[in-house]
């Protein structure tokens, strides 16, 4: 008997506990907390979840977002659904032959559309060919490349890179020197980008380019161990 009071008074706690957990996991959630979002337009996000609360179909929906990069969502027992986003980093702006922006460009090569509301101080990327997609990456393995060493660059080098142009024989690189009023334009070939931005970031700081006239207007990096320069166009 006294056995039979110690199984009862263990099992229908649990079985009491058990029933209560299965009750709490079966309520609807009514609350969403968003977190993770710094620049994407909560609108944009809040008009895909519309008046859903399935944590699938709402992490199908926000990954389709051309900004988020990943998603997770999950529903508590106390009503309250937390998405977790993970937002893509622009690393390039894609413009037109007259300037105007198209969409930034991620590390990954995928495209993402400009916000209204925010701008991004990266490096412009002229030259481009590619229609916008929201769900597809860029195709042109320069670029992918190129957005792929960017985010490893040393700060000392990605102050001085301005623009960038996608040309036959490779990539060109406008570089501006906003203390000396420098600009000028580095070819940089198909290749071994990161090392002769090195050498380029050398190079830029042993010259003293006290006059307008001393300096170049190109710079040649394409030859292995030669820098070549060419004055400027007047």
């Amino acid at each position: 008997m006294k056995r039979y009071l110690i199984t009862v008074t263990i099992v229908l706690p649990c079985i009491g506990a058990i029933l209560g957990w299965q009750y709490l996991l079966q309520q609807p959630c009514t609350d969403i907390h968003i977190s993770g979002m710094e620049y994407i337009d909560p609108e944009s996000v809040h008009s895909l979840i519309g008046s859903t609360f399935s944590p699938p179909l709402i992490v199908d929906r926000l990954q389709r977002h051309p900004w988020i990069h990943g998603v997770h969502a999950v529903c508590y027992p106390t009503g309250t659904m937390q998405i977790d986003v993970n937002e893509r980093q622009p690393w390039l702006l894609a413009v037109s032959d007259e300037g105007y922006p198209i969409y930034y460009i991620d590390e990954f090569g995928f495209m993402m559309p400009p916000q209204r509301h925010i701008s991004f101080d990266v490096p412009i990327i002229r030259g481009m060919d590619e229609v916008y997609h929201p769900m597809k990456a860029v195709t042109h393995q320069n670029v992918q490349k190129l957005v792929a060493m960017i985010p490893t660059l040393p700060a000392e080098i990605l102050t001085i890179i301005s623009e960038f142009e996608v040309t036959d024989t490779g990539l060109n690189m406008i570089l501006r020197d906003s203390e000396m009023n420098h600009v000028l334009v580095a070819q940089l070939g198909n290749e071994q980008w990161k090392h002769r931005l090195h050498k380029l970031r050398a190079f830029w700081i042993e010259n003293d380019w006290n006059q307008a006239d001393q300096v170049p207007g190109m710079i040649d990096l394409r030859f292995r161990g030669q820098i070549i320069t060419r004055k400027k166009e007047i």
